[in-house]
């Protein structure tokens, strides 16, 4: 967000620019991932604890994949954005 804000008023990121461009692609990739992210994260939370209590082999199966889906997820998502990081940095 603060990015956001130093660039507009500072008149350096313009509508025209194609760093804007880039920008604005980043950022929107950026926060495409972390909805979805958030949205499966929350998903199996709430298959956690809505499953407190039962003892279903099929529950606890489904949970455990629901689980490591999203740790697979995150952590393939935070290996992206590192190398994408570390890509931008170097040039």
């Amino acid at each position: 967000m603060l990015a956001w804000r130093l660039a507009n008023p500072n008149g350096t990121l313009g509508a025209s620019s194609p760093a804007y461009s880039l920008f604005v692609l980043v950022t929107a990739a950026h926060g495409l991932h972390l909805v979805g992210g958030l949205f499966v994260l929350g998903r199996t939370a709430s298959h956690l604890f809505g499953n407190i209590g039962k003892a279903g082999v099929v529950t606890r199966s489904r949970l455990r994949l629901s689980v490591q889906l999203c740790t697979t997820y995150w952590h393939w998502l935070l290996l992206i954005w590192l190398g994408l990081f570390a890509l931008l940095l170097s040039t």
